[in-house]
């Protein structure tokens, strides 16, 4: 059973994702999902760091007149393709952070409502 997802982290965290039911979650769960955005952060600097990294040696051995084939003994091709899958899994790690953030928020927002109200008729009975 695939239903569209591909076989990556990317599509693992989808297929986690789709499958989990933000409605009927546990504050808890919310809240350790939300932490994604922060995890997805910390890997987007780390490989703009990379990426920099790269550029520097590359452009490095262009003006020494070097191509350059390989990154740490990987072909420089497959270096930017797993950079490029691992922006990918960045961006679905933000998506379920903020997904879960967004529910974290709708929650909060109807128990501060729900108090208000009750609040009010509380009020109202103590008028009367």
């Amino acid at each position: 059973m695939r239903d569209n997802h591909t076989c990556d982290a990317v599509g693992v965290l989808r297929f986690l994702w789709d499958k989990f039911d933000a409605n009927t979650a546990t504050d808890e769960e919310l809240e350790f999902l939300s932490c994604a955005t922060d995890e997805a952060t910390t890997i987007s600097h780390s490989v703009a760091d990379e990426l920099f990294g790269i550029a520097v040696f590359v452009g490095g051995e262009r003006q020494a007149g070097r191509q350059v084939e390989k990154i740490n003994g990987i072909d420089l091709p497959v270096a930017l393709i797993n950079l490029s899958q691992t922006m990918r899994m960045v961006g679905e790690l933000t998506f379920i952070g903020s997904e879960a953030s967004f529910e974290e928020r709708k929650r909060s927002e109807a128990k501060l409502k729900s108090r208000r109200v009750e609040r009010a008729k509380q009020s109202e009975r103590e008028d009367a």
